[in-house]
């Protein structure tokens, strides 16, 4: 009573040894695969971050020329003959 039955292989088996080693080629996977999706998530960011950027840019230089020309009459018209020929 009280000894434990380890088998036929001892303490240490062939068995367990693997197991161990299984486990770490594992968690090397597991970590390198963490690794690119953050790298992954970090490149969409950056990417999605300058088309945010240059959207507000060209929003911001629309607004700006609405402002410029809200004051002139327009004296062109298009082919209908109804109103500008560049609406904003």
């Amino acid at each position: 009573m009280g000894r434990k039955e380890y088998g036929r292989y001892g303490k240490h088996s062939r068995r367990d040894r693997r197991k161990k080693k299984g486990g770490i080629i594992s968690t090397v996977i597991l970590i390198v695969a963490i690794c690119v999706f953050a790298f992954s998530a970090f490149q969409l960011y950056k990417i999605f971050n300058g088309y945010h950027k240059g959207d507000s840019a060209y929003d911001d230089l629309v607004s700006g020329w609405k402002q410029i020309f809200r004051g002139f009459r327009c004296t062109q018209t298009d082919q209908s003959g109804c109103g500008c020929m560049d609406p904003f």
